[in-house]
Formats: C-alpha cells, structure tokens, sequence
C-alpha cells in the first residue's frame, strides 16, 4: 500500500470550498472513508494523507477536473519522514501507514 499527501492551495476557501469537497471525495473514494487523515485545512491550504493500493496512473485523470490557475494541487508519494512537526496523532498515523507499506 502506498501512502500519498495531496496538497491543496486556493485563494479562498469560501471561493473554492466546492473543489475542496470534490478533492476530499476523490481521496475517500480511492482510500476509503478510515484511511485518510486531513492533515491540515485553512483558509488557503489544506493537506490530506492517505494510504491506497489503487493505480497512481488513474490519479492524473481524477485530479485533472480540479486544477485550475486559482486552485492549485501537488499530489506526493512518500516513503519516509525525515522530520517534520504536526499534531502527534497525524505524524502516528502516517508512520503506521509507511510502516505497513513497507512490510509487502
């Protein structure tokens, strides 16, 4: 299973809160509602982590409907944390998950 953070940037979240949810949909749908966690929603940025076995290929697809000049996303897989500092239960979650991805 590999594990993905997809980064969102917008302007306004008022704005852009209909893309948000559209973002949010996509994630539940490839990694189900529990294996996802937000890792951190604001005004103008929101992260989600998330753990699937789906195709990456089908991604660029899915995500394609989102961008646009004003909404922005970068979708990274990652294999490792180095560092970093965020709520304690976020960084647990996301250590479980490379954990387990990297036991196949």
């Amino acid at each position: 299973m590999k594990t993905y953070i997809l980064n969102l940037y917008y302007p306004s979240l008022k704005e852009y809160a209909g893309k948000v949810s559209m973002a949010k949909d996509f994630v539940e749908d490839v990694a189900g509602k529990s294996n996802y966690r937000v890792i951190r929603a604001g005004e103008s940025i929101c992260s989600l982590a998330f753990a699937t076995d789906a195709d990456p290929a089908d991604f660029e697809r899915q995500l394609d409907d989102l961008g646009e000049s004003q909404f922005q996303y970068l979708l990274v897989e990652i294999c490792g944390i180095p560092a970093g500092w965020t709520d304690k239960s976020v960084y647990q979650w996301l250590r479980d998950r490379l954990c387990k991805g990297s036991e196949k």
